[in-house]
């Protein structure tokens, strides 16, 4: 525990001590188009207007998720990996579990804050009614959605080079918010793009915190589809996880 402890101060000081930027782009970015967003269109009444101005709120906290997942923590993953850092740590009796454990526990400790930041800009600019008990729902639906998007994180990072990860990343948050709903409502686009986005576990998770905040029964499709994917996930790290217990147990009977 210990270890876990020390990495974890590690992790910290050169994610957010040492480089104040990143957690102000996880968390600005969306800010800024939520006000921007919401005070540029204004449409029905009093009631309508609180409608969208809470299911904007959960497109935005989904959107800095993505941010912070899929564009900036990968980045950082590729460049431990590529200095050799990863591998240094794959060596020790530890392995390279405290230090996934570490930045995932991170993560979620952002994310968890862009909920609050976002929820309290909403409330000040647009007057928009939440409770604690809505913003502590809304964490822990982001708790697991979250998951398959910080597996994507992991994945991304095993791309050798920097300049196809920016590219990469670019061309999966982006269109992958738009395809899920996150900027606008899925029932503007094709037949067959709305069969995607529904797929997609941002858009799960953007539905089940609307319908949680909005008091409105959760929507089973994105209950199932956000089961799926997080067990998915987790069957896929499981296997990769023994795999590589396994590799080491035959190398370690190798070396003796």
């Amino acid at each position: 525990m210990s270890r876990f402890i020390e990495q974890l101060g590690f992790d910290y000081k050169r994610l957010f001590a040492r480089n104040l930027k990143y957690p102000f782009f996880v968390m600005l970015m969306p800010i800024m188009f939520y006000v921007l967003f919401t005070k540029l269109f204004t449409f029905g009444d009093a009631t309508d207007m609180a409608s969208f101005h809470k299911t904007y709120l959960t497109s935005m906290i989904v959107f800095s998720v993505m941010l912070g997942g899929i564009m900036s923590l990968s980045t950082l993953m590729q460049n431990d990996r590529s200095v050799g850092f990863v591998r240094a740590l794959s060596m020790t009796p530890t392995g390279t579990r405290n230090y996934y454990c570490s930045l995932m526990t991170l993560m979620t400790l952002l994310n968890m804050a862009s909920v609050i930041a976002l929820s309290l800009v909403s409330m000040v600019v647009n007057t928009t009614n939440l409770t604690v008990l809505n913003v502590l729902g809304m964490m822990g639906l982001l708790i697991i959605g979250s998951i398959p998007v910080l597996a994507l994180s992991i994945l991304y990072s095993r791309i050798s080079s920097p300049q196809l990860l920016s590219i990469v990343s670019n061309l999966t948050v982006f269109p992958l918010a738009i395809i899920s709903g996150l900027w606008w409502p899925l029932q503007m686009f094709p037949a067959w793009m709305q069969r995607i986005g529904t797929a997609s576990p941002m858009w799960a998770m953007n539905e089940l915190m609307g319908d949680w905040i909005q008091g409105r029964p959760l929507e089973s499709d994105a209950m199932v589809n956000l089961a799926v994917w997080v067990a998915a996930t987790v069957a896929a790290f499981a296997i990769v996880a023994l795999k590589a217990r396994y590799a080491g147990r035959m190398q370690r009977n190798h070396d003796r």
